[in-house]
Formats: C-alpha cells, sequence, structure tokens
C-alpha cells in the first residue's frame, strides 16, 4: 500500500521521478538542486517514491514537502527501485519525465533551457551529459556529444552506434510509457537496461541537448549501495536478473523492425554479456555458477544456432572457468563463443 503526502493533480511540464531507500544523508542535496530551478514551482512537480526506508529518509523529505507544495512523498514497503519507479510514473502529470536518483543530484538551472529545446525539436527523448563524480573529482561524461541539435530518427539514432543504459540521463514524453505500458520489471536488478531497451523502441524523434557541464551528477561510490554489495545473495540476483534482462533484449529484438535500431539491440545484448555477465563469473566463488550460466548459455545456443553450431559444454564453460588469456586456445574458444552471440538470429 502507497501512502502519499502533498499529492498535486494539476498537469505540469515536468515530472522528476526520484526512488528513495535508506538516503537520509544524501537526498537533501538531490531536492535541492531539483528546487534550485530556473522555473516557477508550479511548472514542474517532484515526486519521491519512499521504498520502505529504515533510517530518518521519511524525515527529511517531508519537510521539504511542508514547506515546497510541488514536492509530493509517497511511502510503499520495500520492493525494489524499478517498483518505485512505477509508483512514481503513476502518480506523475508532466508532459516529460526526468528520472533521478536520491544520492545523486542535478545541474542548477539548467530545466527551463532544456525544456526550450526539447519543445522546440518536439522530441520524445532528449539526451545530455552527466558528470560522475567521486570525492572532489568530476568527469564529464557525454556518450553523444558527435550529435548535431536536430531531431533524429530511431534508426538515425542507432546508427549513431550508442545505446544509454542509465534512465537518469535523459527526458522522455511521459505517453511514450503510458501509451505503450512500458514499465519496469519488478524483483530484479538491471531493470534500467530492460525499461531503456524498450522505451527507445517507441520513439521517433530523439535528440541530444548539448552542453560543456553535465546536467545529471552522478555520485559514483556509496557505501551500502547496491551495486556495490558482493556477498553470495546479492551476486546471485545480479547473474538472475542479467539473465532476465538479456531474455527481455531477445524478445525485444524479435519485435523490431528491420533496421539499424534491431542491429543496436544485438550489439547491446552481446556488449552486455560480455561486459556484464561473464566478468560476474569470472570473480566470483558462487557455488553452482557453472549450471546457472548453462540455464542461460544452453537454451540461448540450443533455440538460436543449428546443431554443427553448436558449442560443446566444455567451450561453452571455459569463458569464465579459465583465464581467457591463459593459452591460445582459450582465446579461440572465447572467440568461438562471441561468435555464437554475434549470430544474425541473436
Amino acid at each position: 500500500m502507497v501512502k502519499s503526502t502533498n499529492r498535486m493533480n494539476t498537469t505540469k511540464l515536468l515530472s522528476i521521478i526520484i526512488p528513495a531507500y535508506n538516503v537520509a544523508p544524501y537526498i537533501g542535496k538531490c531536492l535541492d538542486s531539483c528546487l534550485n530551478q530556473d522555473i516557477p514551482h508550479d511548472h514542474y512537480e517532484i515526486i519521491v517514491v519512499d521504498d520502505g526506508s529504515k533510517d530518518d529518509t521519511a524525515l527529511v523529505v517531508k519537510q521539504y514537502c511542508n514547506e515546497y507544495p510541488n514536492i509530493s512523498y509517497h511511502y510503499q514497503e520495500n520492493a525494489g527501485q524499478g517498483v518505485a519507479r512505477n509508483v512514481g510514473l503513476s502518480y506523475a502529470t508532466g508532459e516529460y519525465i526526468w528520472f533521478v536518483d536520491s544520492d545523486d543530484w542535478i545541474r542548477e538551472n539548467c530545466i527551463n533551457s532544456l525544456l526550450d529545446y526539447v519543445r522546440k525539436l518536439q522530441l520524445d527523448i532528449c539526451l545530455f551529459p552527466v558528470a560522475k563524480v567521486d570525492g572532489e573529482r568530476k568527469n564529464i561524461k557525454d556518450d553523444f556529444a558527435h550529435f548535431n541539435e536536430i531531431a533524429y530518427s530511431l534508426d538515425e539514432f542507432a546508427e549513431m552506434g550508442k545505446m544509454t543504459y542509465s534512465p537518469c540521463n535523459y527526458l522522455f514524453l511521459r505517453v511514450l510509457s503510458s501509451s505503450n505500458n512500458i514499465c519496469f520489471l519488478s524483483g530484479i536488478y538491471h531493470e534500467d537496461i530492460e525499461f531503456n531497451t524498450r522505451l527507445i523502441m517507441e520513439a521517433t524523434r530523439i535528440g541530444h541537448y548539448k552542453s560543456s557541464e553535465g546536467l545529471y551528477y552522478y555520485r559514483y561510490t556509496r557505501e551500502g549501495s547496491t551495486m556495490n554489495n558482493r556477498s553470495e545473495p546479492s551476486l546471485r540476483k545480479h547473474i538472475l536478473s542479467l539473465f532476465i534482462v538479456l531474455k527481455s533484449m531477445r524478445n525485444t529484438y524479435t519485435q523490431a523492425q528491420e533496421g539499424a535500431y534491431k542491429s543496436l539491440l544485438a550489439t547491446t545484448h552481446n556488449s552486455l554479456f560480455l561486459t556484464a555477465l561473464i566478468p560476474i563469473f569470472e570473480t566470483c566463488d558462487l557455488p553452482n555458477k557453472d549450471q546457472l550460466y548453462l540455464e542461460y548459455a544452453k537454451e540461448y545456443q540450443f533455440e538460436y544456432l543449428k546443431p554443427k553450431k553448436r558449442l560443446s559444454k566444455v567451450d561453452i564453460m571455459s569463458p569464465f572457468r579459465y583465464s581467457l588469456a591463459l593459452t591460445t586456445r582459450l582465446q579461440r574458444t572465447f572467440q568461438s563463443f562471441r561468435a555464437l552471440i554475434n549470430h544474425t538470429r541473436f
């Protein structure tokens, strides 16, 4: 059951959705950055969804709610970040949506020019640069700096050769998700990657807002963060979550029309498999990790490859049972595996 404070019903230009869990020391900075903007507060809303915090997160947010009517607070029993974002979407009235994580923050006085740009080009999705902050160090990252200041079609966007993984470094038209019933999967990690691939496929006008500074400031490391948890249950959940995300991406691939975006989906799937899933297997000591891996690899190759192209069990399992750099044979095995997941049928 979701409990709410400061619920507003008037349609806004923008809804900023902030999922929160045990972030009392950080969320004040996040909210301040969202409030210190160059448009009137009654033109946008800030929706905080507390995912069952056990610290003083609720107390901090409710103090802001008492002072700022454009902030609303919603509490739910712990169900994960994806569910919290879905709750935020269900309450959102903004023409556009911006997801902001509660331990991050956005650049002050950026919303007015960003919305002007988005509305001028009539964009469904607008990407922008982010800044990764680690202590005193700040690194501006803009994977789409080579974009021109125009609206790209879906395939034109895909031809630029890059997928965005985080839902925090772009604005999107709310109707894009609501009219296509696109929401975050519950109970898994990496749900943002899965959400992005489905949402972007529905866009017809995609653009990029140029800025020498990041518009979104990402706190690179935080004690207690889900992504820093290396316990056995967490690693197992990461692995199973990646299986679910990869399978969903395959389904999205089969639904996509032939073209550059379909190719980008395949590339993204393969990259995620090689750079996220396999390294977890290589570095962790989970019991039965070989069996976990085979649940995906065997299903994949028997569904999509002809018998003569299938790898043996030994070859399938070599990439994480041994160091890939040990021998030429293992390097050839890895190349065979890369060829497998680059197969045209995904």
